[in-house]
């Protein structure tokens, strides 16, 4: 049975509405990149050393500690493809929260018409890829991860790439098309090193198709030869160039992200999906569970009709690379298969409403009325940022903090602090608290708190919500020193900016931001 089409609209001018609409949104996201979310100490780890790579041809990056070697060079925690990219726009259009996050939002473009592309490759169908961009565009999800220079949304881009060329090479049979597909899926691992996630999803895809006896063993070969040529770019660029410093940062690689049993791996996992729908978007991603349960489950009853089976199958190794392949449990790293579950749902309320029962249409029509209302207030909620504004947030911190001093402060303020102030990141000192946690004793940590900052030369530092409410590791490591070692010399409120998890403004009242200088050491 096909599916009908129910927009009705010439395809001229369906083209032209979806060529505007695509306008519109990238007007009003590139205006909103600096805005929404407010900037984040992600933000600056994963662009300094693609900015001193631009500006010095080194990778190398101050928010991780020598030990290890990571000061050095960000060989393990940055991919050489993503950090290429992000340099040549810092090379062009110089370094900014701006311009650190251009990247990810030309990604998060591309990954809509990928997941166009997916959606027609699997259902053939211009309505159902047509409603899996629009929901990508407006969800939380999408435009929070395009306005954020993590790489989440390239390593979606990737993934979605690599399996649309893994389904048309299995509908052209094209060897040179599975060799591209494995390619692809490879080169993931040289945007994140959790990328590695796209290397299961085709692998597994089609080792079950090789044995349904849907690929024949040639094109599986050429598939593995793909993987094989990415992975020898991926393990060569580093070995071939830094050897040593790579087995450094691999031994403390084991500390930082120790591997638990299966059992653990699965629990850790359940933790990923529950904090991403019961604490995503606080506690209104649950809205969007329920949705997404509706439009799965009339999928799956529909799992017969064309695409699903594919579908289905990609989606079970999705799950199995997140659960053993993808260690680090933040809900961000969902980002990666978003574009895949937000398909299997549309097609599934789509389906609803073409079953024949008028109450099953009904249904439908008041699930996706329902869902694109909770959209609508997703993107109402973006656009309460209009007023923030980073670069004012910064000269405040610049007027009370003289020009060539050392500064203790988040490395979110990394952008509009380099070239006046020597920064030393708060994030650093997580690093001291996970090695002394792991009994490991480094001389560049030894010492008290107040010793090492003081061996860092912290003259002023910045008393963010970070610091001053003694969130994460700051409680023990940070406020300690500012409460003994420091005095207050200012302070002022902002209604945006303040150090806070991804989203910023979680109260309605002024943030305060108190800047302390350091007391001379008491004899």
């Amino acid at each position: 049975m096909q599916r009908g089409e129910y927009f009705g609209l010439s395809k001229p001018f369906a083209k032209i509405a979806a060529g505007i609409f695509f306008a519109v949104y990238f007007g009003v996201s590139f205006f909103y990149l600096d805005k929404y979310p407010c900037a984040n100490s992600d933000d600056a780890t994963y662009s300094e050393p693609c900015a001193n790579l631009a500006e010095h041809g080194r990778l190398n990056l101050s928010f991780l500690p020598p030990p290890g070697g990571f000061d050095q060079s960000s060989i393990v925690q940055h991919g050489r493809i993503l950090c290429a990219s992000r340099a040549l726009i810092f090379k062009i259009f110089g370094v900014s929260l701006r311009t650190a996050r251009l990247e990810s939002l030309l990604a998060g473009m591309f990954l809509l018409l990928s997941a166009y592309a997916l959606s027609m490759t699997l259902f053939e169908n211009s309505s159902i890829a047509l409603l899996t961009s629009v929901l990508l565009s407006l969800s939380h999800l999408f435009i929070f991860a395009s306005h954020f220079a993590r790489p989440d949304i390239t390593v979606s881009l990737f993934l979605t790439g690599a399996v649309i060329l893994y389904l048309k090479a299995e509908q052209s049979s094209s060897a040179l098309i599975f060799f591209l597909a494995g390619l692809i899926a490879a080169l993931t691992i040289d945007i994140h090193p959790s990328g590695n996630l796209a290397l299961t999803v085709v692998g597994g895809t089609s080792l079950v198709q090789l044995l349904r006896g849907k690929i024949s063993k040639k094109h599986f070969v050429f598939l593995g030869l793909g993987i094989a040529a990415g992975l020898v770019w991926w393990f060569g660029i580093r070995l071939w160039f830094n050897g040593e410093l790579v087995q450094s940062q691999m031994k403390y690689n084991r500390i930082y992200g120790q591997v638990g049993s299966p059992l653990f791996l699965l629990l850790n996992e359940w933790k990923r999906w529950r904090n991403f729908f019961w604490l995503g978007a606080y506690h209104r991603n649950m809205f969007l569970l329920g949705i997404f349960a509706v439009g799965i489950a009339s999928a799956a009853l529909n799992r017969h009709r064309k695409g699903y089976s594919k579908l289905f199958l990609i989606l079970f190794w999705i799950l199995v690379g997140y659960t053993f392949g993808v260690p680090a449990k933040g809900w961000v790293y969902i980002t990666y298969a978003y574009p895949f579950f937000a398909l299997l749902s549309v097609a599934g309320l789509y389906d609803l409403f073409d079953s024949p029962p008028v109450s099953l249409k009904f249904a439908s029509l008041g699930l996706s009325a329902a869902l694109l209302m909770f959209l609508g207030l997703e993107v109402v909620h973006t656009l309460k940022f209009y007023r923030a504004d980073y670069n004012a947030f910064i000269s405040k911190i610049k007027e009370r903090v003289p020009a060539g001093s050392t500064v203790l402060a988040s490395a979110s303020y990394w952008f509009g602090l380099r070239g006046h102030a020597n920064l030393v990141a708060s994030e650093l000192i997580m690093h001291k608290m996970i090695m002394e946690n792991n009994g490991i004793r480094e001389e560049y940590f030894a010492g008290t708190n107040e010793d090492y900052f003081r061996r860092q030369g912290v003259e002023y530092v910045v008393g963010d919500e970070e610091i001053m409410q003694g969130t994460l590791f700051q409680r023990d490591y940070i406020l300690p020193f500012v409460e003994q070692d420091c005095v207050q010399v200012s302070e002022f409120t902002d209604d945006f900016y303040n150090y806070s998890i991804f989203m910023s403004k979680r109260s309605p009242a002024p943030l305060v931001t108190k800047i302390f200088k350091v007391l001379p050491k008491k004899n």
